[in-house]
């Protein structure tokens, strides 16, 4: 625990408030779909012999950091790992192991609606991390990196165009626009990294 660094991204409390304004019990659904996705990338780093460096707070939950992966298997693994246990949740919930109620039905759409959204081939995405390692097995680095910057450009663009849709004609969901607007900055940021790197 000593050698892990914590941090606070600057929107985290903004996050934090929109999701303990909603009602109960989604608050404490939505912390253990994020944590369970999380702590299933803990679990299968570990198991590559992997170790946490940095736990940040974010808008969207908490991010870990781990040490870099040795090969393009292990990458994979790890970040597959983390959409894989929401869909597991899900396939339990519906399995009828629980009782239906408001609980397992918050559980079960957040669960869906993180282990989806983290599938999509975006670079700040578990989805980005397995396609960008799966692309450079087969083409090498670099041409997994311009197919990564292609793919996250198409898919933030459907994304926003999508909650900018349910936004204007469904009138109450602001969460799908909001992290497409987050992924979309943090995508230009990234690029004038590279550009001032190079």
């Amino acid at each position: 625990m000593k050698n892990i660094s914590f941090s606070v991204h600057p929107l985290a409390a903004a996050g934090l408030l929109f999701v303990f304004l909603m009602p109960a019990p989604r608050p404490l659904m939505f912390l253990l779909a994020t944590l369970s996705h999380e702590a299933a990338h803990v679990v299968a780093a570990y198991l590559f012999s992997s170790r946490v460096k940095r736990v940040t707070l974010t808008p969207f939950g908490v991010s870990i950091g781990l040490t870099p992966p040795r090969s393009y298997v292990e990458e994979i693994c790890v970040s597959a790992a983390g959409p894989a246990m929401n869909f597991l949740i899900c396939a339990v919930i519906r399995s009828g192991v629980f009782p239906a109620g408001a609980g397992t039905d918050s559980l079960f759409l957040f669960s869906l609606t993180l282990g989806a959204l983290n599938i999509i081939p975006v670079g700040k995405l578990d989805g980005g991390t397995v396609f960008s390692a799966a692309v450079s097995l087969i083409l090498g680095r670099e041409a997994a990196r311009r197919a990564l910057d292609l793919t996250s450009a198409v898919s933030v663009s459907i994304l926003w165009l999508i909650g900018v849709y349910i936004f204007f004609y469904g009138g109450e969901n602001f969460a799908l626009l909001a992290f497409s607007s987050c992924l979309f900055v943090f995508a230009v940021m990234k690029s004038g990294e590279k550009k001032n790197n190079s």
